[in-house]
């Protein structure tokens, strides 16, 4: 067992000596081959929202209120997520993490709450983006394409600036 804190780095000397000991070398375990899977195996890939229950309880089949946004979002079925597999629960409490068929005005950092009790929760801080990458269409028609998937991209990961 290992200790370690990652913000003065302690211990980040002793993980790397317990790896290099331990763990094998690239250059010793035999390489695998991956098999092309199809475009779509999921479809609803990206189209579920993520949360974090912080207290009371969602039920499957309610409706929440998007204090931020100052929307109500009815809620479908509520899941719980284990890698590929989603399986339908009927309700998640405190300190549970789940998702939800995808909402319309919900977007990362919006607090969900209830319409007569609503609350904000102080959002996340994220990096400022350090690297920077130029992308151009293949063709000219593409360019709306391009910048709508962009800008959906954007909307889900707050950590991608786009520039134009």
């Amino acid at each position: 067992m290992l200790f370690g804190m990652a913000t003065s780095g302690t211990g980040i000397e002793e993980l790397t000596d317990v790896i290099i000991a331990l763990l094998p070398s690239p250059s010793e375990v035999a390489g695998k081959r991956a098999e092309e899977q199809g475009a779509a195996d999921d479809p609803f890939v990206g189209e579920l929202s993520y949360f974090r229950v912080m207290a009371g309880t969602l039920k499957s089949d309610s409706h929440v209120w998007n204090s931020g946004e100052g929307e109500d979002e009815r809620v479908g079925q509520v899941f719980v997520v284990t890698g590929k597999e989603t399986e339908a629960v009927p309700e998640l409490g405190p300190g549970d993490i789940g998702a939800v068929s995808k909402l319309n005005s919900v977007q990362t950092g919006h607090t969900l709450t209830e319409k007569d009790r609503p609350v904000t929760l102080a959002g996340a801080a994220f990096p400022t983006p350090i690297y920077r990458m130029a992308v151009y269409p293949t063709a000219k028609t593409d360019v709306d394409k391009l910048t709508t998937a962009l800008a959906r991209i954007a909307e889900e990961d707050p950590t991608l600036l786009i520039e134009r």
